[in-house]
């Protein structure tokens, strides 16, 4: 495998990581404002939980140099 290869490989690699990680955002915002809008829903509720699971997960700390308690409570703010 040629180093350019390689390097294209490891690229799209991290980009993946790196939406995977985006779209858990975006996905933990909305459950976010869905639960201010319908405070008794259980489909938002449950998905918040859902994703602050994955932020805590070592999936997450392989994905990510993030620490995922301070994702949660970033967004939380």
């Amino acid at each position: 495998m040629t180093t350019n290869t390689k390097m294209d490989k490891e690229n799209a690699y991290k980009n993946l990581a790196a939406e995977i990680v985006n779209k858990a955002v975006t996905n933990y915002k909305r459950a976010l404002e869905d639960i201010k809008k319908e405070s008794q829903a259980k489909r938002p509720r449950n998905e918040k939980r859902e994703i602050e699971t994955f932020f805590r997960s070592q999936w997450f700390e392989r994905l990510s140099d993030l620490d995922g308690e301070r994702v949660i409570n970033k967004l939380n703010e």
